[in-house]
């Protein structure tokens, strides 16, 4: 039997999108095995895939740091330039990468963009093993295209001038804080680690860094699979390496009868003909918390007017403490299965996550998006520029702000309209199955 090993980090919109795709590989004859840290070890055994269990983090990506901030922690400076010079970041993930490619013996690698660098120290053992390698990009292409504003970027794409002037700045930007971070880890740096990796491994110059990647690290002819339709990018522009799946979900969904008191409330409110309105900021929200806290204080006082209506919020699996906060118009619910209900939904308030925006599509709930970080800011732009949707935002949008988003949803027919052309599209144009295998046989 072929074996795919799954290299993905412990976030569950990067696990949710690979899910996808590793149904796929199953469904045509392969045994997928995950490589990731312990705590996502039980969710991916439960959807019945192998795991093997890492306890290293990538080099070159500061992971060390962002962990400590995710903590409530802080790591010293001279710590952190000990552990540059150091370097053990590396050979330890090296040592586990080839430790776990020598003991599953895969035929394809994917390894989820976020954690690119992965691809350095396992370099060799690949290519002297014939095994196929593929990034999985969970997020829509990164690459930086003139005109065409930065994926995570709140930019209009009619704003000509200040795309320019943002693209100027963020290169400039970039440029100092290379800089900056060479001289105060006196020349042990990511970026410069990188480079020197990539030549001792001995990368063939067919195979270097692509540097018009913003947000990832990506390499020349190494296949890219984008769990999302083309169709959702601003730019037509594409690379030759790139292969888009259009509307991929898992297929082992959970149903609303698996939750009797979410079903209850869902089932009285369509019997009594209420506006259903389900509102989810995905699965990493902590840290925007208070702002999201307002805003369902909005989202309640609105319902508490409109009798016709229906609010459903989603903790995400989240244990946050609303107590002593009165929503009493809102049902909150830790976890919800989101593609089961959004079946049943009138409008769907999102943070603009992309398995959020595909989920969406696929049941033609028309969205009002208030993006938080990162590609929700672009996705955000992308939803309202499809006329598939909204865009909020969550700082400064008023509770009557809100309620004429809402309202414009619910009267202005060509939202639905044209989600559902946008659905119609993608079922045409995407065999995922088709996709994959085609792009297994052909690198």
């Amino acid at each position: 039997m072929k074996k795919a090993l799954f290299i993905v980090p412990p976030l569950l919109g990067h696990l949710r999108a690979a899910h996808s795709v590793s149904e796929i590989l199953g469904k045509n004859g392969f045994k997928v095995i995950y490589f990731g840290p312990e705590n996502i070890k039980a969710y991916v055994t439960s959807l019945g895939f192998d795991f093997f269990i890492s306890s290293t983090i990538p080099f070159g990506l500061n992971l060390d740091v962002d962990i400590a901030k995710s903590q409530g922690l802080t790591i010293p400076y001279l710590t952190r330039l000990k552990n540059k010079l150091k370097d053990d970041v590396y050979e330890k993930r090296k040592n586990e990468l080839i430790q776990a490619l020598a003991l599953i013996k895969p035929d394809l690698v994917f390894i989820d963009a976020y954690l690119s660098t992965d691809f350095i120290p396992s370099y060799k053992y690949l290519f002297e093993n014939s095994i196929k390698v593929c990034f999985l990009q969970t997020m829509l292409s990164c690459y930086q295209y003139e005109g065409i504003p930065y994926i995570d970027s709140s930019l209009k794409l009619t704003d000509r001038t200040k795309i320019y002037l943002e693209e100027l700045e963020r290169k400039f930007r970039r440029i100092k804080n290379n800089f900056i971070s060479k001289i105060i880890y006196l020349g042990y740096d990511d970026n410069s680690q990188i480079k020197y990796r990539i030549k001792s491994e001995g990368f063939c110059t067919n195979h270097y860094p692509l540097y018009d990647n913003y947000l990832f690290l990506s390499f020349r002819n190494i296949p890219e699979l984008i769990t999302a339709p083309f169709e959702l990018e601003l730019s037509k522009r594409k690379k030759e390496f790139q292969y888009y799946l259009g509307l991929v979900t898992p297929s082992n969904q959970q149903l609303l009868t698996d939750y009797p008191d979410l079903n209850s409330i869902i089932c009285k409110a369509k019997n009594a003909g209420k506006i259903i309105i389900y509102i989810s900021f995905g699965s990493v929200y902590v840290n925007r918390l208070n702002c999201i806290v307002t805003f369902i204080i909005k989202i309640n006082s609105i319902l508490s007017q409109e009798p016709g209506m229906v609010g459903i919020f989603s903790l995400g699996g989240q244990d946050i403490n609303l107590s002593g906060i009165d929503l009493k118009y809102l049902h909150i619910f830790k976890f919800i299965p989101q593609l089961a209900l959004l079946h049943e939904c009138d409008i769907f308030i999102t943070h603009g996550g992309l398995n959020s925006i595909k989920e969406s599509i696929s049941t033609t709930t028309p969205m009002i998006a208030y993006p938080l970080e990162i590609d929700q800011f672009g996705n955000a732009q992308k939803i309202e520029f499809k006329n598939i949707g909204l865009l909020g935002d969550i700082n400064k949008d008023s509770k009557n702000d809100i309620w004429l988003k809402i309202k414009l949803l619910l009267t202005d027919k060509s939202f639905k309209e044209s989600i559902k052309l946008f659905k119609e599209i993608c079922i045409n144009q995407y065999d995922e199955e088709k996709i994959i295998l085609d792009l297994l046989g052909r690198y």
